[in-house]
């Protein structure tokens, strides 16, 4: 004769008690703080419990139990459902939690690698329009330099940081700081000043920030070289 198989659980299904808080733990004799775990053994006493409960609580109501609501009667009875369709997946589907788990885990690696692919792609896009921009720079006047796009996620405040050492203490304490909140791949600094030899060494800062690259900076460098370094960033193809 041939011998089941275990079946387990695949979802957890809570109590009346949990969904009813407030209501007693027991009531005519019942349980309802009983409670299924995923992975717990699937026995046919649970089933019948469900159903039972839920029959006492139509009786209690039709009683007119102070505490059993048409919602609690509802309650218990969508739990048995629930019990029931537990049952049923179990006996006749075992492995179709596993499936769907599979399917839907594939479908996560599918849509990270389409993400991937868009955010390349944002990339290539953000170089192919800074080298244009960086073409013009090149030829255009010093006071009227145009942004690049930015091309590296995140943001630069641990590369602002170690480039603001050995400056004054406001200018390090200035760093902006938006960590929840990087721009955008193909983004450009707002309020962008194309005077660049009016920069100060906050404004070099900032950039850093928004770009996440240092612009090949020293901590040593002054003002100076600093805005020599973010020239050629700007026009070095």
């Amino acid at each position: 004769m041939a011998v089941s198989p275990a079946r387990y659980y695949s979802y957890n299904i809570f109590s009346i008690r949990d969904m009813n808080a407030g209501f007693p733990t027991t009531l005519g004799g019942m349980d309802l703080s009983l409670r299924i775990t995923a992975g717990d053994p699937v026995f046919l006493r649970d089933l019948v419990h469900a159903n039972a409960v839920a029959a006492m609580l139509e009786v209690h109501r039709a009683m007119g139990h102070p505490f059993v609501t048409k919602e609690l009667v509802v309650s218990a009875a969508l739990r048995a459902r629930a019990v029931e369709a537990a049952h049923w997946a179990a006996t006749y589907t075992p492995n179709l939690a596993q499936r769907l788990q599979n399917i839907n885990n594939r479908l996560d690696t599918a849509v990270a690698r389409l993400q991937k692919q868009e955010e390349i792609l944002e990339v290539l896009m953000a170089h192919h329009e800074n080298m244009r921009v960086m073409a013009r720079n090149s030829r255009g006047p010093h006071n009227q330099y145009k942004p690049l796009q930015k091309t590296t996620p995140g943001n630069g405040v641990f590369l602002a940081k170690a480039v603001s050492q050995g400056l004054d203490a406001v200018t390090q304490r200035a760093i902006t700081v938006r960590p929840n909140t990087p721009p955008a791949i193909g983004a450009v600094p707002p309020n962008f000043n194309p005077d660049i030899n009016s920069y100060s060494d906050r404004d070099i800062l900032n950039l850093i920030v928004f770009y996440n690259d240092n612009f090949e900076i020293l901590p040593s460098d002054a003002l100076r070289t600093r805005i020599e370094k973010f020239q050629r960033f700007l026009t070095v193809l």
